[in-house]
């Protein structure tokens, strides 16, 4: 299991957040597991700028944002943090949503009515960190020998 310690979860439905931060911490125990909460996304471009995260869990319906449209302004507040794994969460999940989001850069889709929520979140953020863990590794792999100009 990859350490996911910290989770920033952007969402803007209190019941839902406080579901996730109290279920999460449950899931990954003995691990740690602290669950930060943004209700928008310019709260979650300056917590991604004043604290680290392992992994973003992101509701793809904000006030003031619809769809993906926030996705492009997040990475670029990643800055070099651009590889954390990013795990979309919709009660709306549609085909073409889906597909947008991974096209993008999303490692995992979660839908919200997931009869098993926790539990899909738990193995969506083990598998997007170890997509993103890879990826970094293979940059690394490719910088180290020359191949690329990453």
């Amino acid at each position: 299991m990859l350490p996911l310690e910290h989770v920033l979860l952007i969402d803007d439905d209190p019941d839902f957040a406080a579901l996730v931060q109290q279920g999460l911490p449950r899931l990954f125990a003995p691990q740690p597991c602290e669950v930060v909460v943004a209700s928008t996304l310019a709260l979650a471009r300056h917590s991604l700028t004043s604290a680290p995260c392992d992994v973003i869990l992101l509701d793809l319906r904000l006030p003031g944002e619809q769809g993906l449209d926030g996705l492009p302004a997040l990475v670029q507040a990643m800055g070099q943090s651009a590889l954390l794994p990013v795990v979309v969460l919709s009660g709306y999940l549609e085909t073409d949503l889906t597909t947008q989001a991974l096209r993008q850069g999303v490692q995992e889709c979660v839908p919200k009515d997931s009869p098993q929520l926790l539990r899909a979140l738990y193995e969506a953020m083990q598998r997007a960190a170890l997509r993103v863990a890879y990826i970094g590794e293979r940059l690394r792999q490719l910088r180290e020998s020359g191949t690329t100009s990453a």
